[in-house]
């Protein structure tokens, strides 16, 4: 079933491909991301940090669709930031799945199988970039390689979708001390039962460090967050 629901997901993007070739499918598809964030509280908080200083990231792609909520935003906004899009592409690395994850019927032989067809879609995120003038850049590769590498100043908003316990720690680690006082981090799976080590990681990283942990109901589709406190040394 996991399979067949991310080959109709491939599917779909095929057909935006399509849309995309031309300049009437191309404006149809911006509208279609602006109608979709004005359901996302995600894209609320997100509009909410526009005027701080830094940039964006985004850990846990996939195929994009929050990505390109994101960016249009962005635009719409006038923000001048740069769009970090961080993913392996190629699913969890194995070690890194452990049993802090796992719940009935999701074994870790099922869980290490999961998110493994998103080979085309560092391509697809820059066709979208060049087509809509949103620069994106692409980090392809497991978190605990590549974020060490980026030559990152200051965040001002951190879109966290990476599922996995060992995945949110290391993320939050190396990216909530570069996230600006009064930044957003919003973390997609901290509310979900499927992935147990995402709230757990959350927790065990803020029950040592000032934030809390939030709900936004802003918008139609609710979000997980903390806002990063304005005290010094936050």
């Amino acid at each position: 079933m996991a399979l067949k629901h991310e080959q109709e997901r491939l599917e779909r993007d095929l057909k935006l491909d399509e849309m995309l070739q031309s300049e009437s499918g191309r404006a149809a598809f911006w509208s279609e991301l602006g109608e979709q964030a004005k359901k996302d509280s995600l894209i609320d908080l997100l509009e909410g940090t526009l005027s701080l200083e830094g940039d964006v990231i985004e850990c846990g792609v996939y195929r994009g669709s929050s990505l390109f909520r994101i960016c249009q935003a962005l635009k719409q906004g006038g923000a001048d930031k740069a769009v970090y899009a961080c993913d392996s592409f190629e699913g969890f690395p194995d070690d890194r799945v452990t049993t802090r994850d796992t719940t009935l019927f999701r074994p870790l032989t099922k869980l290490r199988a999961k998110f493994r067809l998103a080979s085309d879609v560092p391509d697809r995120i820059q066709r979208f970039s060049r087509h809509y003038g949103v620069p994106v850049q692409v980090v392809k590769g497991y978190f605990s390689n590549t974020l060490p590498t980026l030559a990152l100043d200051r965040l001002c908003f951190i879109h966290l979708d990476v599922d996995i316990y060992e995945s949110y720690k290391e993320c939050l680690e190396r990216l909530y001390p570069l996230l600006t006082p009064g930044g957003v981090v919003v973390f997609d799976d901290y509310g979900s039962s499927k992935w147990p080590g995402a709230k757990r990681a959350v927790d065990e990283f803020f029950s040592t460090r000032p934030g809390k942990v939030e709900r936004s109901t802003a918008r139609e589709d609710a979000a997980w967050f903390v806002r990063k406190p304005l005290a010094a040394g936050a």
